[in-house]
């Protein structure tokens, strides 16, 4: 992410202090570029159904969000060092909406000035409980959550702690109804550039801090077990990926770069791949669910040891939801029976009307207004804005 110059924070920290209470009702605020893909169907849907002429506060100056809607809505970048800290301890603002967990347990702080109500905007359709830090929303005032099982881990929580209840909406996910309706509108001309009649198959896993991911342990088989099966092969390694492991990316490249049907994508900015792909392989990466509910799919997970953020997420004695789904919108394949990977998609890809039913199923039941959570969203923001503030 590139820094900011203090002149840039300073003018952001300046230019916020002077915003109207209508600029203040709801704010905004953004980590970075990769966080505006989860914020902007909410803001969409906000600025598309309401009068409201929300604030959008980012550490970044390449976030999109700061010159999106300007007619509309302020974008002011603060950075990520004392400025941003410094407007969060003096924030005066009905609503802060953001998808960046850990609120008060590290450097970003509730406000000391003002009752600002924090709204956490989930980045997943995963639980909550082993993805992310042990306190990561305990501070928040309210979660919207994706789906029944964040309520329940995060009441479950609030029992085991003795933490003071936060409202739970039931939102959804809008970031997937952006990708579903994307998917209905593109899908078929995507699929057109597809090589003949070849299955493709994206290659898409998580990162590893300790090298014991996808691409690590076991890349170099699994693309060439597909490659001499002759299906299409995609592959997508996390941008995490490319810093923490970059040798296993280049022997990869390095072995099949010559094949006619290997590809290594460099970013993860275009969500062709994710719309040309008849089965995506991924382990732990939020992509997955976001993939098979999209475009109903299957997924095949190689199972290789869990990304675990909160090391005693299993205090709930709750499994998380992306654990307890993963056989049932796709299979799961050790990570030394990957030679068998070709047969294992076969079957996974023979009969695409019924898995898809199958995927739907297991999305409509778990997820919340599927199709509509964008607008939901929008409206309980405004809902909060409007709150009597004492």
């Amino acid at each position: 992410m590139k820094k900011p110059s203090f002149w840039t924070c300073w003018k952001g920290y300046s230019a916020f202090q002077k915003l109207s209470p209508e600029q203040r009702r709801i704010v905004f605020y953004s980590e970075g570029k990769s966080y505006w893909s989860f914020l902007r169907p909410v803001i969409n849907a906000l600025l598309e159904t309401t009068n409201e002429t929300p604030t959008y506060i980012s550490s970044d100056p390449d976030d999109p969000g700061l010159t999106f809607a300007t007619e509309r809505m302020r974008g002011v970048c603060v950075g990520s060092g004392f400025m941003m800290i410094m407007l969060f301890n003096s924030l005066k603002a009905n609503v802060l909406a953001m998808s960046t967990p850990d609120l008060e347990v590290y450097h970003l702080k509730r406000s000391k000035v003002f009752p600002v109500h924090y709204a956490y905007l989930m980045h997943g359709a995963d639980s909550v409980s082993m993805v992310l830090r042990e306190r990561a929303l305990d501070h928040f005032d309210s979660v919207f959550c994706s789906g029944m099982h964040n309520v329940t881990e995060i009441r479950k929580r609030e029992t085991m702690k003795a933490l003071p209840k936060k409202q739970l909406f039931e939102i959804g996910y809008p970031y997937q109804d952006e990708l579903i309706a994307k998917v209905n509108a593109e899908t078929a001309a995507v699929t057109a550039k597809r090589n003949g009649d070849k299955l493709c198959v994206l290659v898409a896993p998580s990162y590893s801090e300790k090298g014991t991911g996808t691409l690590e342990t076991c890349g170099v088989e699994l693309v060439g077990s597909l490659l001499d099966a002759g299906y299409e092969t995609i592959v997508r390694p996390h941008p995490r990926t490319w810093l923490l492991q970059p040798k296993c990316i280049e022997t990869i490249r390095q072995t099949y770069s010559e094949r006619a049907n290997f590809t290594l994508e460099t970013s993860t900015v275009s969500s062709d791949s994710l719309r040309r792909a008849d089965l995506l392989i991924s382990d732990w990466s939020a992509i997955a669910l976001e993939y098979a509910f999209s475009r109903l799919r299957p997924v095949l997970y190689i199972d290789v040891p869990r990304k675990v953020i909160n090391p005693n997420y299993a205090e709930l004695g709750i499994e998380p939801f992306e654990v307890s789904v993963r056989e049932k919108v796709g299979a799961v394949l050790p990570p030394d029976e990957v030679g068998d990977v070709a047969n294992v998609v076969r079957k996974l890809c023979e009969n695409p009307t019924a898995m898809s039913e199958q995927i739907r199923n297991v999305r409509d039941t778990n997820v919340f207004n599927v199709g509509k959570s964008a607008i939901k969203a929008a409206e309980k923001l405004v809902e909060l804005a409007n709150r009597k503030i004492t």
